[in-house]
């Protein structure tokens, strides 16, 4: 048996009159198969629209006034105290979900991102066994955030220990 393209018939009727009974049978089961198949692919295609349409209860935080939408971020991204840099190995785990909703999409961290640099307190501290010096972390923090969002930077605390040491 030939390889025939799967045309219906009303498109070329010459065609079909060209064929064996067989023949034009089994071209009639290939489109009625294809046919069914499309439907099939159309049905599996609403439910995955369905499945994942927007939840019409679901907050679109985007759709808010920018000026509710600045309070939002400061009432989530800047903290009472002191805000200790990222360089830090032992970041406060509260520290880092504030800092998410940054990382949600482009158009709330290009929002948001001045406020948390802006607003905050940064702390160096100098403590412990072997404290590194201010100018070393100020540098670290300018490294860590990148020298654009260090120039938004407004508030910066240095903070030393003064226990005497005991040995």
């Amino acid at each position: 048996m030939a390889i025939y393209f799967l045309i219906p018939e009303r498109w070329y009727p010459s065609f079909y009159e060209s064929l064996e009974e067989t023949e034009r049978t089994a071209v009639k089961k290939a489109l009625k198969k294809r046919k069914e198949l499309k439907q099939i692919r159309k049905k599996e295609d609403q439910a995955l629209r369905r499945k994942f349409r927007r939840d019409e209860r679901s907050f679109r935080l985007l759709e808010l006034p920018i000026e509710l939408r600045k309070r939002i971020y400061e009432l989530v991204l800047v903290r009472p105290g002191f805000y200790r840099p990222i360089s830090t190995n032992f970041a406060d785990r509260s520290e880092r979900d504030s800092r998410s909703i940054l990382f949600t999409c482009k158009g709330v961290y290009e929002e948001a991102y001045v406020i948390f640099f802006s607003k905050n307190r940064f702390a160096l501290a100098s403590a412990g066994p072997r404290p590194i010096p201010y100018r070393i972390q100020a540098q670290d923090l300018v490294r860590t955030i990148g020298a654009i969002n260090a120039s938004l930077v407004r508030h910066v605390s240095l903070r030393h220990d003064m226990q005497p040491s005991f040995r």
